[in-house]
């Protein structure tokens, strides 16, 4: 919603100052999510790729391991969103990161495919 979006956009500004903790971090990496989600669902790719970034930025430094899922789903929408826009510079590395940390098989379909 536009107004789920408008307080995200505000957080986002505030956590670039890196002053959330831990937990409010991952719970804003799940907003930023679940507001890329929307916005990709209105086709609007570019303000989708500021979201999927800003939860990637937002993820822990061991994201692959404590935050699994979330980290696979944030990389898969960056890679897929750089592949509609061409950008091969940018889901290269989203594509990659994916391959190098997958724990099953079926989680390295989709990057496969993008490959």
């Amino acid at each position: 919603t536009a107004i789920h979006k408008i307080a995200m956009d505000q957080i986002n500004k505030f956590g670039q100052c890196g002053r959330l903790n831990k937990e409010d971090r991952s719970l804003f990496a799940i907003h930023n999510a679940t507001a890329a989600k929307s916005a990709l669902a209105s086709y609007n790719f570019e303000e989708a790729q500021s979201y999927i970034d800003m939860a990637i930025k937002m993820l822990e430094s061991d994201h692959w391991e404590s935050q699994y899922s979330l980290s696979l789903e944030l990389f898969e929408m960056s890679a897929s969103v750089s592949c509609m826009h061409g950008n091969i510079a940018k889901s290269s590395p989203c594509l990659n990161e994916i391959i190098c940390h997958v724990k099953a098989f079926d989680d390295s379909l989709m990057a496969s495919s993008l490959l």
